[in-house]
């Protein structure tokens, strides 16, 4: 991938690998079809541990800008929507710095866009369309989720690790695929944690 005329590289992950410095193994970077999906490994990539060991690296660090600036996003996005002691107000507008991040990023993409032939290989300069969006749409769902708690209860305590969870994801799909009642899921959710 590329950001800001930055390079996003595994070499870089490769590098953090070999020195055997932080939790990062080869099983985080020689991926195949056959890997199992792991948030878990995922947290371990994109984490300030391995920001701190690429600066540590063989490589210049004018040559890892990119991929330490990528991985200091995610670690961002994963510390506040894994937090289990309940949201700080000042993760808010960290959130909104990601999506503005990410927006600036896809809008740069989009801006120097080769005429025809070469398109597909310049899109791969950027995470998938679909994670993009998918991204997007997260964590503005989350946002407008805990305003919405916060105007109608304001006594709750939100905690984003039991809002992120597989069996809320699954919550969520089933009340797109049919919602009995005829209210909004968010309300469903809602009594259904008051119950």
């Amino acid at each position: 991938m590329e950001w800001s005329r930055q390079k996003v590289t595994s070499k870089h992950l490769i590098d953090v690998v070999e020195r055997k410095q932080t939790k990062l193994r080869w099983k985080h970077v020689k991926l195949s079809a056959r890997t199992k999906m792991s948030v878990k490994r995922a947290v371990e990539v994109c984490s300030e541990e391995v920001v701190t060991d690429i600066c540590e690296g063989s490589f210049p660090l004018e040559e890892t800008i990119g991929t330490r600036m990528y991985l200091s996003i995610c670690a961002k996005l994963f510390k506040i929507m894994n937090n289990s002691t309940g949201i700080d107000p000042s993760s808010y507008r960290e959130l909104v710095k990601i999506i503005n991040w990410f927006t600036k990023w896809h809008n740069e993409i989009k801006m120097t866009m080769p005429e025809r032939g070469q398109r597909k290989a310049h899109w791969k300069k950027f995470i998938t369309e679909r994670t993009y969006k998918d991204l997007i749409r997260s964590i503005r769902a989350f946002l407008g989720l805990v305003q919405y708690i916060q105007m109608n209860y304001p006594d709750t305590i939100i905690i984003p690790k039991t809002m992120c969870q597989d069996d809320v994801e699954n919550y969520f799909s089933l009340q797109r695929a049919r919602i009995s009642s005829g209210q909004p899921a968010v309300l469903s959710f809602l009594n259904q944690l008051q119950h």
